[in-house]
């Protein structure tokens, strides 16, 4: 449901970016300005439904006009949002009609006004495939001039369009890395389709291709720093030269545009797939007065962990704004916090561990850490992602001695609390002076002893008397 809000929220944008001039939406009908406007003249909103990326009509889909009443006092300038104006939203219909062959469908409120236009069925559709609902101002300011006959062109986005997945998580240097994969579908007739959805009014008017591009925006967590080296973008198993695409950063993430350039080479192969692969560096959430031998504090060790997800959107052309992927990839950031203890469940600091990630049959380095740097007797490894970990104790504190072998750790969110992982690891003194077995399981593990010793003695007895019977 939030995804689906999320994609309606940015369809709302791009239509009203789309439907608006520079001069900003109209005011309603008895605010609107006087001069210049004929306030008895009628007003219709044509729309015209398509199909993307095909660029073919929908027919058969119903819309609705319903007018806004504009509380008075309140100045409609463009900015009210579709949340702040449900409260005034007529619950009955101006005006509905249906598409035809055409896709077209032309609606006749009866007066002028503030309008919110709802797609609410469509022909062999279900809800989740119906075009977002967006507000309209008949009649309109364009280009400074008054427009009674105003135009729109939603579009019914093909769900498998455009998609996104986590391609592989791995750790290099102890920095883990995830590689993230767009795929776009590329119709056969990609040259007319922007051409089409690069004016409102459906002129071609692409001077020196200025309005033909595929823009992706990949917004990235704080928590994920793109490799921009490790863009990659190819048309099936074709990759594209540098010099068919351009990488721009952007305050919350960055853009991979391809131009005309681009676009020539990939409509040599429409219709096929278009990928766009990249590396992002998973990097600890930064916060103040760390101390030195801490690579980040334990709050921001906190803030680092948790599920992340990599959002995303698709442009095609000049306004045709498709929206978030069909699957937004997400992940989960765990940590594991080791605690070294002696036999009587004592802390203890100076063991230092190191960590490897056991992927195919390879241990794969991570990090190393210290008990104590984290918290007393404590260290703690993240971010880390599932899988099957190994812990090697290289150094035990002072006068005790290392565990005998590596011991293996699940690192999965049946096993995380709060996304965190943690297992504790008993030295025993050097020399094995004091030792004991240690009460890890309770009374089970010492009934486990008694029965031992039971068996032991009753196969003693068992030997002694089939002895006797055979010496008999």
């Amino acid at each position: 449901m939030l995804k689906r809000t999320k994609k309606s929220l940015l369809a709302l944008l791009m239509l009203v970016t789309l439907l608006v001039s520079s001069a900003g939406m109209a005011m309603a009908s008895d605010m609107l300005p006087v001069d210049g406007r004929d306030p008895d003249a009628d007003v219709s909103l044509t729309i015209t439904h398509r199909y993307l990326p095909s660029g073919a009509v929908v027919e058969g889909a119903t819309w609705s006009l319903y007018q806004v009443n504009v509380p008075a006092g309140e100045t409609w300038d463009g900015t009210i949002g579709m949340a702040q104006a449900q409260g005034w939203i007529s619950s009955t219909a101006a005006a509905t009609g249906t598409t035809n062959n055409q896709g077209v469908v032309v609606l006749n409120p009866g007066e002028q006004g503030i309008f919110l236009a709802v797609n609410s069925a469509i022909v062999g559709y279900t809800e989740g495939n119906l075009a977002p609902s967006f507000l309209v101002s008949l009649p309109m300011i364009v280009d400074g001039e008054w427009v009674y006959d105003v135009y729109a062109y939603p579009k019914l986005i093909d769900e498998d369009i455009f998609g996104k997945e986590i391609v592989e998580e791995y750790f290099d240097d102890g920095v883990l890395r995830i590689v993230w994969e767009f795929d776009v579908a590329i119709p056969a007739n990609i040259g007319d389709i922007y051409c089409v959805y690069a004016d409102l009014a459906g002129d071609c008017s692409c001077a020196a291709n200025a309005c033909v591009y595929i823009r992706i925006t990949d917004i990235l967590d704080e928590r994920l720093a793109l490799d921009a080296d490790s863009v990659e973008v190819r048309i099936g198993n074709t990759v594209l030269p540098a010099t068919a695409f351009t990488v721009n950063e952007i305050a919350d993430g960055f853009t991979v545009e391809i131009g005309a350039a681009g676009l020539a080479l990939i409509a040599a192969d429409a219709p096929a797939n278009l990928y766009v692969t990249f590396t992002t560096n998973v990097i600890p959430v930064p916060c103040d007065d760390c101390d030195a031998h801490d690579p980040y504090c334990a709050d921001c060790r906190e803030a680092t962990l948790g599920h992340l997800e990599n959002l995303g959107e698709l442009e095609l052309g000049r306004d045709v704004n498709i929206g978030e992927p069909r699957d937004i990839p997400s992940t989960t950031l765990f940590g594991l916090e080791v605690v070294k203890i002696n036999l009587d469940d004592e802390e203890l600091d100076d063991a230092v561990f190191r960590l490897y990630h056991y992927v195919d049959g390879d241990m794969i380095f991570v990090a190393q850490g210290t008990t104590g740097d984290f918290a007393e007797g404590r260290v703690r490894f993240s971010p880390l992602v599932e899988g099957t970990f190994y812990l090697v104790e290289v150094a035990a504190p002072e006068g005790y001695q290392t565990i005998d072998e590596p011991m293996q750790v699940i690192i999965s969110a049946a096993n995380a609390t709060n996304n965190v992982v943690t297992v504790s690891v008993t030295n025993i003194p050097e020399g094995g002076e004091d030792w004991r077995l240690p009460m890890t399981g309770g009374m089970g593990t010492l009934l486990l002893t008694i029965i031992g010793v039971v068996l032991l003695g009753g196969a003693t007895l068992f030997f002694v008397s089939s002895k006797k019977r055979k010496s008999a």
